[in-house]
């Protein structure tokens, strides 16, 4: 599913991140890792919006050559969101919908879903941290992914709207959608699913 191939990442030659060879197979994959080991720059590297070394490929098709291809089936939901203040969480979803080509049906049941009716005209500066994590989460979702990385996606979030998480990605999962979430949350007995678990450590990945 996810194959990465001498990977490095370096801030002003400092390495960050050193992967000689990795492959994330279908399923969900639970990466670990202190504060600064690294897994939020992963993340951001994986879903193309960060610039590393090396080789990232993504169900056959590989982010350098190939990135709006790619970026249509790899969703991503960062730790700490933030959205241009200027817009509503309306102009926002209907913008990255658009992006991802998904239908009007799938916009509106995630809207329901994660109930974001009441406050979705709003701007997006007035919103809570709750509020705009339900946005990032929502747009994750969006189109037809085959991965989504999902980056401490239970911070901030309410109870209801975590179990509304736990039934999209049970749904998205029986489809065929792989997921990678770096949480400190142990979420493994709540899902009731088989994760994988990665562990961040010595500027590189293992499995745990």
């Amino acid at each position: 599913m996810l194959q990465v191939e001498r990977f490095k990442k370096e801030y002003s030659d400092r390495l960050i991140l050193n992967v000689e060879n990795l492959h994330f197979e279908e399923g969900i994959h639970w990466v670990k890792g202190g504060n600064g080991s690294g897994k939020s720059t992963f993340f951001k590297c994986v879903a193309g919006i960060s610039p590393y070394k090396g080789k990232i490929v993504c169900s056959g098709i590989e982010l350098s050559n190939a990135p709006v291809e790619y970026k249509m089936q790899v969703n991503y939901a960062q730790a700490e969101p933030v959205f241009p203040s200027s817009l509503s969480g309306k102009h926002v979803l209907e913008y990255f919908a658009a992006l991802k080509k998904a239908s009007k049906e799938q916009l509106g049941y995630l809207i329901e879903k994660f109930g974001m009716d009441s406050f979705l005209n709003q701007s997006v500066k007035s919103y809570s941290s709750g509020m705009t994590k339900k946005l990032a989460l929502a747009i994750a979702f969006l189109g037809q992914p085959k991965l989504v990385l999902l980056d401490e996606p239970f911070n901030a979030l309410d109870a209801i709207s975590r179990d509304v998480l736990f039934e999209l990605m049970e749904t998205e999962r029986q489809r065929g959608c792989s997921f990678l979430l770096s949480t400190h949350h142990d979420f493994g007995s709540e899902l009731n699913l088989k994760t994988k678990n990665w562990l961040m450590e010595n500027q590189t990945i293992i499995e745990e």
